[in-house]
């Protein structure tokens, strides 16, 4: 199956529409999903055109959670393959945060721990937090997260990679908690970031103007 014919029938779920179906998303993607499934979708992203491979170039980054993320598929729903690759970096710990959208993983390599958290209390931006659940995934291990709970990922292997399938945003921001302060601050999708910076630059464009009339 090419990466074409799998994003077809994660659609074909509907699971990013009802979460109820759910399961049928997993076993899809835990069947379908392997090493060898990942080099060929590889394979498929270097036979794109110079313009192709430009989109899904400029959504690459090294996250803010510590991993690379790469792009593979960019059209209504959104496939990236992450890479954990730094022996100096295991038992670093992300913050508790949780997504704007629903989201399928798969583990093709390696293993990481996933910690589910619950917000039990707040007092302005400040959060208290309950750790729900905490488990060692592993190769193969396939899981669904929703939109607005709340988890984050302990790298317990130098070199780990996973698959994830992402739904569209459903909320308008995602929240990030500061270990630290148990601060809690909202984090908004690029193009919202883009859209504020654009505001910004035309009201001071149009302060800077209006004090040269």
């Amino acid at each position: 199956m090419n990466l074409k014919e799998l994003i077809s029938q994660v659609k074909a779920t509907n699971a990013f529409v009802d979460t109820n179906h759910q399961q049928a998303l997993c076993t899809l993607i835990n069947k379908n999903i392997n090493s060898n499934s990942i080099l060929n979708f590889l394979d498929e992203v270097l036979q794109l055109n110079t313009t192709e491979i430009s989109n899904l170039a400029s959504l690459m980054e090294i996250h803010p959670l510590g991993f690379q993320k790469y792009v593979l598929w960019d059209d209504e729903v959104r496939a990236r393959l992450h890479l954990w690759n730094n022996t100096d970096a295991i038992d670093v710990v992300e913050n508790i945060h949780d997504h704007r959208f629903h989201f399928v993983s798969n583990i093709v390599y390696g293993s990481y721990i996933h910690e589910e958290y619950k917000i039990v209390n707040t007092i302005n931006d400040k959060v208290e937090v309950e750790l729900i659940s905490r488990s060692e995934c592993n190769e193969g291990s396939t899981y669904f997260f929703e939109a607005g709970k709340f988890h984050r990922i302990i790298q317990n292997n130098p070199f780990a990679v996973s698959f994830l399938v992402r739904s569209q945003p459903i909320l308008p921001y995602s929240r990030v908690i500061n270990p630290e302060t148990m601060i809690m601050a909202k984090r908004y999708g690029v193009h919202e970031k883009f859209k504020k910076n654009i505001e910004n630059v035309k009201k001071e464009l149009e302060t800077r103007c209006h004090h040269n009339v």
